[in-house]
């Protein structure tokens, strides 16, 4: 009875060893009886604790296995929130053409974030669509700067290249003031990044700069001199935005390299023709396509024309 009593005691219990003890010797007749019980009653002692020890060790590896399926059920439901986010019913937000289906409730910070990865970090779709789900027409602005100001916390703890940061911080700058005053919206958005989070001051510093950068080029049109309906070129340069664009759409090249590649044409001019292709996809798409198709005809005829001279030649 003693043992069972003991076993349900916290173990540092000395008072109570004292106790038992005193008793023991009080109420045995001969030493050698009171040796023998506390013997058997350390033993018992002993025992008791490599019991409780094994039980708490038991329960600490249950709560470890019960904490990892917690997680692992947390992922599972996180998955499905942005599987159903992607493809839902009305209203909708983002580009329907391309399957890109989102409730405008669902649409927060992690799910433009997923996006973003589902993009490989690269200002494409389906982050373009998404971003521009920002504007005025699909989301009230106090909503969209709490989503904008959430999303650029997690991207830049997020351990990708710095480049791919600061361009899907300018496609998230396009989408926010597309349709506002952009001068209102960027001011709003800097008094939040200042005081919504707490912020490593390197990584705060980058964001304001990326900011104060859109500023500069956000008046997009203002870099271009529109010659014909055919014939967008960058202001002081003998560059087409046809150019920009197919170094950045079909061989997928940053736009600092585009920027170093062709010389004249500025780094935020290049960002500025890439930003004015996602405000006007449907316009600016077709320009570039038509430029391609022209760009194909010449290259047959000036095949028919070399295939011609050779046979002269013969």
């Amino acid at each position: 009875m003693i043992i069972d009593f003991y076993a349900q005691l916290p173990f540092k219990q000395e008072a109570f060893n004292q106790i038992v003890l005193e008793f023991i010797q009080n109420t045995s007749t001969e030493q050698a009886n009171t040796d023998a019980m506390l013997t058997d009653f350390v033993r018992e002692i002993e025992q008791v604790q490599i019991e409780v020890s094994e039980r708490i060790s038991q329960d600490i590896q249950a709560i470890k296995d019960d904490t990892e399926d917690i997680k692992d059920d947390n992922k599972e439901l996180k998955q499905t929130a942005v599987s159903n986010s992607l493809d839902t019913s009305a209203p909708l937000m983002g580009n329907p053409e391309l399957g890109i289906r989102c409730r405008i409730g669902n649409f927060d910070a992690d799910l433009l974030l997923e996006i973003a990865k589902r993009s490989n970090w690269k200002l494409a779709e389906p982050y373009n669509s998404y971003v521009l789900a920002l504007g005025k027409e699909q989301m009230n602005g106090h909503s969209a700067l709490d989503v904008a100001v959430d999303f650029l916390f997690k991207l830049w703890k997020e351990s990708i290249l710095f480049r791919e940061k600061e361009f899907l911080t300018l496609g998230l700058l396009t989408g926010l003031t597309y349709g506002r005053d952009a001068d209102t919206v960027l001011g709003k958005l800097t008094y939040l990044i200042q005081n919504k989070h707490t912020l490593f001051l390197p990584v705060e510093n980058s964001i304001l700069r990326q900011i104060r950068n859109f500023q500069q080029i956000y008046q997009l049109e203002d870099n271009f001199m529109f010659l014909a309906k055919n014939d967008i070129r960058l202001k002081g340069t003998r560059v087409g935005i046809e150019t920009i664009l197919y170094e950045y759409i079909h061989n997928s090249k940053m736009p600092i390299v585009i920027a170093d590649h062709y010389y004249t044409p500025t780094l935020e001019q290049v960002y500025a023709t890439i930003l004015y292709y996602l405000q006007n996809q449907e316009k600016v798409g077709a320009y570039f396509e038509d430029h391609l198709e022209y760009s194909r005809k010449a290259r047959e005829e000036q095949a028919k024309k070399s295939v011609t001279c050779c046979y002269s030649l013969a």
